[in-house]
């Protein structure tokens, strides 16, 4: 299987591929791989204040953390849990890290990000 094992568009459909391309100029969709589902929101993306917003959130579970901070830490911080991330789970956000960027990138250009 490739990086995507499914990909949600805007419009909630999902879309099962193989393909390790990235829908870049999609606004909102999700990817679901080994139970965690990484969310991506342009709107969430503030030129003027390029930290303020969560453009890239990853779920397991019911809570939520930044894509970044998932990522580096391995684990999600709850109301009243920590889900700590498997090794193949913080693999799959490693391996899907430069895309992640590449879209951070187009969507904060089209939105005056510099």
């Amino acid at each position: 299987m490739g990086i995507w094992s499914a990909i949600t568009p805007h419009n909630n459909e999902p879309t099962n591929t193989m393909s390790n391309t990235i829908p870049i100029t999609s606004t909102q969709f999700s990817l679901l791989r080994h139970g965690i589902r990484v969310d991506f929101d342009a709107s969430e993306i503030y030129p003027d204040d390029p930290g303020a917003g969560t453009p890239v959130l990853v779920t397991m579970h019911g809570e939520t953390g930044t894509y970044h901070c998932v990522r580096e830490m391995g684990e999600i911080v709850g109301d009243e849990t920590t889900y700590v991330l498997n090794s193949r789970q913080v693999q799959w956000l490693w391996d899907i890290g430069e895309k992640v960027e590449s879209w951070l990138r187009f969507h904060g250009d089209r939105r005056g990000c510099r």
